[in-house]
């Protein structure tokens, strides 16, 4: 991968994430819509909302490089000298 081919993927990477989110609560509004009334079609949509929801957090904190812990910096800031 050279240099421009990451920078043209993480331009359109916010894009195609809110696509993607847009798309996953119409699809539920969608099956609202459809699926009779009932306490099982409450469970369902409501399962697939937080995994919608979860899915999507590590995702996001995966492609920002937040999925360890934070290195030891041992040289001190500035501020505190």
């Amino acid at each position: 991968m050279t240099t421009s081919d990451s920078v043209k993927t993480s331009a359109t990477f916010p894009f195609r994430m809110a696509l993607g989110m847009l798309a996953y609560v119409g699809v539920i509004l969608l099956l609202w819509l459809v699926l009779p009334s009932g306490w099982f079609s409450v469970t369902i949509l409501t399962v697939l909302a937080l995994a919608g929801v979860f899915i999507g957090v590590g995702s996001v904190m995966q492609t920002r490089g937040l999925k360890g812990r934070p290195g030891r910096h041992p040289t001190r800031p500035p501020s505190a000298t």
